[in-house]
């Protein structure tokens, strides 16, 4: 103790003691004070327990953390490769010398405004060191020290680890308001600007998502984005695109409905082609309903109070393939249309698989039946 303040050595990876970092024990700034540069010591160059990490053998990754606080509670319970900066953001020359203890850096700083500042420094000092990096996904806030000791070693192993882009998105959505037009294109091209250079199979994932939220199709954002959309073979300057195919007999109704769902949150099927009575299910039915009122796809997968209910509603009102208008409509149709013969002929099923049991009236009304969905199944089929 020195001066209400916790001290610790500051030990360099060959064990030799190069000055001391002193944690303050009540409110006051800054929270971390470290003994002066020297000519042996140098805060920009080395982190703490580096000692320790020279001892570990065969890690997967570092995790580096902000206090020294948080290195003792995370080594405390078993957590391999913990250390943390000397007090200062992350320096080129401290990720050079992360590198040579894993081949990975995860950052698992604190929730607050000043951790996320310096989550964001991190990944652009890490990568520019050609240094494959993540974040640690805390809930809540949370630091890793009140993580670990709330929840655990096994909680703290399962949190997940998410990619640079996938961080700087999260930071980048919460300055605009994506219920405004004006706020998802803003957001739209910050976005297209951190995923400009990404492979096509994590661009792919981050594009899924970036439709619905902004509700731009696949070859305006890749376009913003810098990348030319591939054409299409079966597409010419003079050929009309060939119509999607649409089966529901080989597929579960379920599937149908959903992309029944995924073309309305497309915003370009015009109003009276599908209706409430087109989806069973209740999920499906009160997303179109939400739909249907004007909420944006963004909002309904924001409003979600979990994250797998956010990636559920996520998936479900994904942008279908085919960007032209004229061709979601048909697609919108045929797909109505397979989904209403496929009903009609289960009705058809359960009411001739009744028929000999009725009498009278009750007869008399199946028949009637018959007849009216065999008329509408002929229409359908004409349509179709």
């Amino acid at each position: 103790m020195f001066r209400a303040r916790a001290m610790f050595p500051i030990i360099d990876q060959y064990g030799n003691v190069l000055a001391f970092g002193g944690r303050i024990l009540k409110k006051a700034e800054p929270k971390y004070l470290n003994t002066s540069d020297t000519p042996v010591f140098n805060k920009r160059l080395g982190v703490y327990a580096a000692n320790l990490l020279r001892k570990e053998r065969n890690l997967d990754h570092v995790t580096l953390v902000e206090g020294y606080m948080d290195v003792v509670a995370l080594t405390q319970f078993g957590v391999p490769g913990v250390c943390a900066t000397l007090g200062t953001a992350l320096t080129p020359e401290q990720a050079r010398l992360l590198k040579r203890f894993a081949p990975k850096v995860f950052l698992g700083y604190d929730g607050d405004s000043a951790g996320q500042h310096a989550i964001l420094r991190g990944l652009d000092i890490l990568q520019a060191e050609g240094i494959p990096c993540r974040v640690l996904d805390f809930p809540d806030g949370q630091d890793p020290d009140e993580f670990i000791r709330d929840k655990g070693p096994e909680a703290f192993a399962a949190l997940p680890a998410i990619s640079p882009e996938t961080y700087r998105l999260r930071r980048l959505k919460e300055q605009f308001d994506l219920s405004t037009q004006e706020g998802r294109t803003d957001y739209a091209k910050g976005a297209a600007d951190i995923l400009k250079n990404l492979e096509p199979v994590e661009l792919e994932n981050h594009l899924q998502d970036l439709m619905v939220q902004t509700g731009f199709t696949r070859d305006v954002l890749l376009a913003q984005i810098g990348i030319k959309p591939a054409k299409s073979s079966s597409s010419t300057a003079n050929k009309t695109p060939a119509r999607p195919v649409i089966r529901v007999e080989s597929e579960d109704e379920k599937k149908a409905q959903e992309l029944l769902l995924a073309l309305a949150a497309t915003g370009r099927i015009p109003e009276g082609v599908m209706t409430q009575e087109d989806f069973e299910d209740p999920l499906l039915k009160e997303l179109y309903l939400r739909l249907a009122s004007g909420s944006s796809p963004a909002a309904l997968v924001e409003e979600q109070e979990t994250e797998q209910a956010r990636a559920k509603v996520s998936a479900l009102l994904l942008t279908p393939p085919g960007e032209d208008k004229d061709q979601l409509i048909q697609m919108a149709q045929d797909c109505l249309t397979a989904l209403r013969l496929q009903r009609i002929e289960k009705r058809l099923g359960e009411i001739m698989q009744s028929i000999n049991s009725l009498t009278g009236p009750e007869k008399t009304a199946a028949m009637a039946e018959v007849a009216a969905l065999s008329t509408r199944k002929k229409e359908l089929k004409q349509k179709h």
